[in-house]
């Protein structure tokens, strides 16, 4: 059983660099007593210098994370390690077990793993949630 997802996405790659107001960096925390902790980073000055951006932390309900956990844990379960496209922004996800292993995903926001996306978006409302692509 898991005890936290930790998503962090960096989408510098496939965003314009000249807008400084474009959210090019989101971190999402997930954990099992259900609270959520979302941070973003703007692009800034666009010379790897990003600017503090939203900040939101609320809980959603126990049976809603085991729902998420669940249907994360069995997603990945087969899936490699890797799975970096140059070009693409990238996604990291580290997945902590009650046990506290930790199991690491890495992958590019191609697409892929709309799927998951779209499940946790459903589930925890955040507004241009990025998570895997």
């Amino acid at each position: 059983m898991l005890k936290k997802i930790k998503i962090y996405t960096n989408i510098a790659k496939i965003e314009n660099p000249e807008n400084p107001k474009i959210e090019i960096e989101q971190k999402l925390t997930i954990n099992d007593d259900g609270k959520i902790i979302f941070s973003s980073s703007l692009m800034g000055d666009g010379k790897g210098h990003y600017q503090k951006g939203r900040k939101e932390e609320f809980s959603i309900e126990q049976e809603t994370v085991k729902e998420i956990f669940s249907y994360v844990e069995e997603y990945f379960k087969d899936k490699p390690v890797y799975g970096i496209i140059p070009g693409f922004g990238m996604f990291e996800l580290d997945l902590q077990d009650s046990h506290n292993n930790y199991h690491n995903y890495y992958g590019a926001i191609s697409g892929e793993h709309n799927d998951v996306t779209e499940y946790i978006r459903h589930r925890i409302f955040i507004k241009d949630l990025i998570l895997l692509g």
